[in-house]
């Protein structure tokens, strides 16, 4: 498992097929990630988001 995205670049001239692939294994990898932090004593906080903030 890795916690960096695949690179932009590679996506470039990928198929659909491969995008979607790519953007499945990110998620997973992010999901699986976030899970571990958790279970270590993580708030599982997002990070970056100001409280009352607009999106």
């Amino acid at each position: 498992m890795s916690e960096q995205p695949t690179p932009v670049h590679e996506d470039a001239n990928a198929t659909l097929d491969e995008v979607l692939a790519r953007a499945a294994r990110d998620l997973a990898d992010a999901t699986a990630a976030r899970l571990q932090r958790e279970q270590q004593g993580g708030t599982g906080i997002r990070e970056g988001i100001l409280p009352g903030g607009d999106l």
